[in-house]
């Protein structure tokens, strides 16, 4: 297994996920590149939650109200991405 460079594109990502769900004709023949832009689409939105939460925070919204948000109680929440914010130099306790 080499080292592969790829770049990411989210419109071909969200094509080769979704489109089949839509248009069975549509079936991809591989169904690891499915998961591969499955895991890609995963990666981009976790930075992008994490990023949310960690403005959110130093916004001065509470736990409660950030697990409200992304359907977690504030004790989920906060396990979740407390040690992130934490690290990040911003209030993680409420």
């Amino acid at each position: 297994m080499g080292t592969e460079v790829r770049t990411f594109d989210p419109t071909q990502a969200a094509e080769v996920l979704f489109l089949p769900l839509a248009d069975p004709e549509r079936r991809h023949t591989d169904p690891l590149r499915a998961l591969t832009a499955a895991r890609d689409l995963e990666m981009i939105l976790g930075s992008g939650r994490e990023a949310a939460v960690l403005e959110a925070r130093r916004a001065g919204h509470s736990w409660a109200e950030i697990g409200d948000r992304l359907g977690l109680s504030k004790q989920g929440a906060q396990q979740r991405w407390g040690p992130f914010v934490s690290a990040m130099g911003a209030a993680a306790d409420d």
